[in-house]
C-alpha cells in the first residue's frame, strides 16, 4: 500500500473520531458541558470543605472551592434546582440536585444527573481567587478600640446606628432588641445578637467585622421591609475577617457573607437567602435560595452600589428639603442631625447608649432634655426620666431584672440580673460573670499577682500559660473539689476573649494542693485548659497556674489584659463566690507572643 494511501486512511479515521466525539457532547444539555464559575451563583460556597446534615435549596448552586462535599448518612440534600460542585462528593443515594459536576462519588446518586466527571475530569478550583471574587477588603478597615464605642441594645430598645468613620467597638443586640442601621460602610470588632433580636437594614450597607459574628436563635438580619423601595439581601454585604461565624436555630439571614478565613456553622433550621462564602461550612438541617433579581433606586444625593461580578451604578437624585425631614432617616445634605428614631451616632453626654433617651425634634433637630443627669442616676430617687435607680429602697424593676448601676451605659435602667457562671454578660454592663461585681462585689475580691503569662498565636487558637498568686490571705478556705473554677481574660473595658470552666469534680486533691489534667481535652467547658492547679500554702498564700496548649481564643494585640480566676458553687449561691483579678500590660515576644512581665 502506497503511504499516500495510508495517510489518506489516517486522516478519514481521526475525521470519524473527531465526528462521533462531537455527536457524543452534543447529546448532554449545555448544563452538563460546564458548571457555574460565578461565585454569586451559589448560595453555599466553602472555600476546603462542605459537611452538611441535609439543606433544602430553592434555588442558586452549592459548591466547593477545591474540597470535599460531604452529606451526613442520616440526611439528604435536597437541591432540585442547583448545581452541585466539588472535586470530592459523600452523599447518601436518596439526595437530589439538578446537575452533579464531581470528579469522584462514593455513592451514586440517581436524583441528580450524571456527573460532568463521565465526559472530562473537572478543572479545580472552581474560582482561583475567592477573596478577590466576593469583594473582600484589603486592607481590611479596622474597628475602634474605644470602649464607649461598644453598643448595646436591650430588650424592647430600637436604636437606629448610623456609620461612623472612627468605626465602632462591639456590637451586641440582646433580650430582643432590634438594631437599625441606615445604609453605608461600617466597622464592627464583634457582632453578637442574642434570642429574638432584629437587624434592619435600610440602605445599601457594608458590614466589615473584624473578629466574631454569632446570630442567635430566632434573630433577623436583612433588609428593612418598611422602607420603599426595598434593597436586596446582595446589598447588606457582611465582611468577616475573624475564624467564626455562628447562625443559631431559626436565625432568618438575608445577606452576602464573605468570611474567606472563618469556618461558618449554620443550626437546625437556619434560613439563609443570598450567597455565603466561608472557608469551611458546617450545617444541621437548613434552608437556603438566591435573592430574586431586583433593581433599587436609593433617593439620596449620590448613590453607589456595586456587587462582585456586576458593575457599578451611580444614581444622582435631587433632595426636597422641604419635604426630608420626616422620612426616618438623617439626609446629612439637608443638615438634619435625626430623623424619626435615627440619631446617627449621637448619644447622652456620657452615654454610650446611641439614641436612648433622646427626642428628635420637628425641624430634625436633637431634644437632649430626656438625658440622665449622671449625678441623679444613683441618687436614691427613681427621676421620671429613669427607669429605676439601684440605690433605691424600691428599684421599681419586675421580677427576673435589677436596676443598672450608675456609671455604666446601663445605669438606671431595668436590665436582665447577671448569672453568675454561663459566660454571658447578661445585664448588659460590659462584665461578664465573675468581672461584674454582682457576681464578685469588693469584699469577695482579691488582687492577683501575676509572675509568669504567655500567650502564644495558633491560628483561631492560642497557647495560654498563666502562674499568678491569687492572694496572700483571706483566699485559703477555696475548695475547687466543691467549687467550679472559672478563668476569664477580656482586654481592659472590652468583651470576653476567653470563659472557661472546670468542673469542680474534675479536680484531685493532692497535699495541699488540688489539680486537674486533661490532655485530650474530653472537658469541653475547660475550653483548651488541659493542666491547672490551685496550691493552698501554710501561711494563706493561694497560688494558681494553668496550662493550655490549644486555647480555645484568638491572641489579641498587645496592651492590658484583665485576667480573672473565680470560685463558684452553683448548689451555696453566690455569696460564697471567690475571685481574684489584675489587669497587667502584656508586651509583644518573639513570633507574635504576648509575654508578662
Amino acid at each position: 500500500m502506497s503511504i499516500q494511501r495510508v495517510s489518506k486512511l489516517m486522516v478519514e479515521v481521526v475525521m470519524v473520531e473527531v465526528m462521533v466525539l462531537t455527536a457524543l457532547l452534543a447529546a448532554f444539555p449545555a448544563s452538563v458541558m460546564a458548571q457555574s464559575r460565578d461565585i454569586n451563583t451559589y448560595v453555599l460556597f466553602a472555600l476546603k470543605e462542605l459537611r452538611t446534615k441535609g439543606p433544602t435549596i430553592k434555588n442558586g448552586d452549592v459548591g466547593v472551592n477545591q474540597g470535599m462535599l460531604a452529606v451526613s448518612p442520616h440526611g439528604q440534600m435536597d437541591a432540585l434546582e442547583s448545581q452541585v460542585v466539588a472535586d470530592m462528593v459523600r452523599s447518601p443515594v436518596t439526595s437530589r440536585c439538578k446537575q452533579l459536576f464531581s470528579n469522584r462519588v462514593d455513592v451514586a446518586m440517581p436524583g441528580c444527573a450524571a456527573p460532568a466527571a463521565l465526559i472530562a475530569p473537572i478543572a479545580f478550583p472552581i474560582v482561583q481567587d475567592p477573596s478577590k471574587a466576593c469583594g473582600f477588603p484589603n486592607p481590611f478597615p479596622a474597628c475602634s478600640s474605644d470602649a464607649s464605642k461598644a453598643v448595646v441594645v436591650l430588650g424592647d430598645a430600637r436604636v437606629t446606628l448610623a456609620p461612623d468613620p472612627a468605626g465602632y467597638r462591639d456590637v451586641q443586640i440582646l433580650a430582643g432588641g432590634t438594631l437599625i442601621l441606615t445604609g453605608g460602610d461600617y466597622r464592627f470588632c464583634s457582632l453578637r445578637a442574642g434570642r429574638n433580636a432584629t437587624i434592619l437594614i435600610q440602605h445599601a450597607a457594608t458590614l466589615n467585622v473584624a473578629s466574631t459574628v454569632n446570630i442567635g436563635n430566632d434573630v433577623f438580619l436583612g433588609p428593612d421591609a418598611s422602607i420603599q423601595p426595598a434593597i436586596s439581601p446582595r446589598d447588606v454585604r457582611i465582611f468577616v475577617k475573624g475564624s467564626s461565624v455562628h447562625f443559631s436555630g431559626h436565625a432568618d439571614v438575608h445577606a452576602a457573607l464573605c468570611a474567606p478565613d472563618a469556618m461558618l456553622r449554620l443550626t437546625r433550621e437556619a434560613n439563609l437567602n443570598g450567597v455565603f462564602v466561608a472557608s469551611r461550612i458546617r450545617t444541621e438541617r437548613i434552608t437556603g435560595e438566591l435573592p430574586s433579581t431586583t433593581t433599587t433606586t436609593t433617593a439620596s444625593s449620590t448613590t453607589s452600589t456595586s456587587h462582585p461580578g456586576s458593575t457599578t451604578t451611580s444614581t444622582t437624585v435631587p433632595i426636597d428639603c422641604s419635604k426630608a425631614c420626616g422620612n426616618g432617616h438623617i439626609d446629612a445634605a439637608c443638615k438634619e442631625k435625626c430623623d424619626g428614631i435615627d440619631f446617627d451616632h449621637t448619644s447622652c453626654p456620657g452615654s454610650s447608649a446611641v439614641g436612648a433617651f433622646l427626642t428628635c425634634k420637628a425641624d430634625c433637630t436633637i431634644d437632649f432634655d430626656g438625658c440622665p443627669n449622671a449625678l441623679k442616676c444613683g441618687n436614691g430617687v427613681k427621676e421620671p426620666f429613669e427607669q429605676c435607680d439601684p440605690v433605691a429602697l424600691n428599684a421599681a424593676c419586675p421580677d427576673g431584672k435589677v436596676c443598672g448601676a450608675a456609671g455604666t451605659a446601663v445605669g438606671c435602667l431595668c436590665v436582665p440580673k447577671e448569672i453568675c457562671g454561663n459566660c454571658i454578660d447578661d445585664d448588659g454592663n460590659g462584665d461578664t460573670d465573675f468581672e461584674d461585681a454582682a457576681c464578685c462585689p469588693q469584699l469577695q475580691t482579691f488582687r492577683m499577682a501575676v509572675s509568669h503569662a504567655r500567650l502564644r498565636p495558633r491560628g483561631a487558637l492560642s497557647t495560654l500559660r498563666l502562674r499568678t498568686i491569687l492572694a496572700r490571705a483571706g483566699l485559703s478556705k477555696i475548695n475547687p473539689q466543691k467549687q467550679d473554677v472559672f478563668v476569664q481574660i477580656r482586654p481592659s473595658g472590652g468583651p470576653d476573649l476567653f470563659c472557661a470552666r472546670i468542673p469542680a469534680d474534675k479536680f484531685m486533691r493532692i497535699r495541699r494542693g488540688f489539680s486537674f489534667w486533661d490532655k485530650k481535652h474530653h472537658v469541653t467547658s475547660a475550653k483548651g485548659i488541659s493542666d491547672a492547679k490551685v496550691m493552698v500554702r501554710r501561711d494563706g498564700t493561694v497560688r494558681f497556674r494553668a496550662l493550655g496548649r490549644r486555647a480555645q481564643m484568638r491572641t489579641p494585640a498587645r496592651g492590658p489584659l484583665q485576667l480573672t480566676v473565680a470560685f463558684h458553687d452553683a448548689a451555696t449561691g453566690d455569696a460564697q463566690n471567690s475571685c481574684s483579678t489584675e489587669t497587667p500590660a502584656f508586651r509583644t515576644g518573639r513570633r507574635g507572643r504576648l509575654i508578662v512581665p
